[in-house]
C-alpha cells in the first residue's frame, strides 16, 4: 500500500476533504535540508532519494489463516466502530 492510497482510505474514513498537496523533488528537499542545516543521517537521506520502496508482504491468506483486516479499509471500518 502506497502513501498515496492510504492517505485517500484515510480521508474517506473520516470524511475529510484531501488536502491539496504540492509535488516537491528528492534535490528540492535535500537543497533544502542543507539551507536549513537540517542534519540528515544516511537513512534519512537514502529514503529521500529513493521514495517509491516497495515491500514483499505476506497475506496471511496465503498461509491459509484468515485476515482480520484484509485491506486498509476495513481497518479504519474497525477504528472508527471503536471509536
Amino acid at each position: 500500500i502506497g502513501i498515496q492510497e492510504t492517505l485517500r482510505a484515510l480521508c474517506e474514513s473520516f470524511q475529510i476533504k484531501i488536502p491539496f498537496q504540492i509535488p516537491v523533488s528528492s534535490q528540492s528537499i535535500l537543497r533544502l535540508a542543507k539551507l536549513l542545516r537540517v542534519e540528515m543521517g544516511p537513512w534519512e537521506k537514502y529514503c529521500i532519494e529513493h521514495p517509491n520502496m516497495t515491500y514483499t508482504t505476506i497475506n496471511p491468506n496465503d498461509i491459509n489463516k484468515d485476515a482480520a483486516f484484509p485491506d486498509i479499509q476495513r481497518l479504519l471500518a474497525d477504528v472508527r466502530r471503536h471509536s
